[in-house]
């Protein structure tokens, strides 16, 4: 988290630790047990260098050849924050997805961030129902799921 807060492109220093040409380093580099909360925050630096969510950017994913892509798109709560926080932009760059996979991953990540955005689960059913119909069921559990932990 410390590397992306004081990264340059925020106003603070580069952090030795970034690579600009690797948007996933050191995630891809990190011991196995460390790697899902490290992507938890390094897609937002990756996104940030691929510019927005794009088929472009999520194929950069997959070449990292790290083992957790799933979870990296998942992570990209980002779709939701980059289209503040609105079901019609969300639902757009999520379709961005190259399957259905990672269309699924990141609709759950969107409905994370707008249960944790708005403290409440009215725009994430809201986004769920505008979604795919074989993604609503998978939503809806996220949802429920998150506002459980309230």
């Amino acid at each position: 988290m410390e590397n992306l807060i004081v990264d340059g492109a925020h106003g603070g220093h580069y952090s030795k630790y970034l690579k600009p040409s690797e948007p996933l380093y050191p995630c891809t580099a990190v011991d196995k047990k460390y790697k899902p909360a490290c992507f938890d925050l390094q897609t937002s630096y990756a996104l940030a260098r691929c510019k927005a969510i794009s088929p472009r950017c999520l194929g950069c994913v997959r070449k990292s050849a790290c083992r957790f892509v799933s979870h990296v798109i998942r992570a990209w709560t980002d779709a939701a924050a980059t289209s503040l926080n609105q079901v019609p932009g969300t639902v757009a760059r999520c379709a961005l997805g190259t399957d259905q996979e990672q269309r699924a991953n990141c609709i759950m990540g969107a409905v994370l961030d707008f249960v944790y955005y708005y403290h409440s689960d009215a725009k994430a059913k809201q986004l769920c129902a505008a979604v795919d119909p074989a993604l609503q069921a998978d939503c809806r559990s996220t949802t429920a799921k998150a506002v459980g932990l309230f």
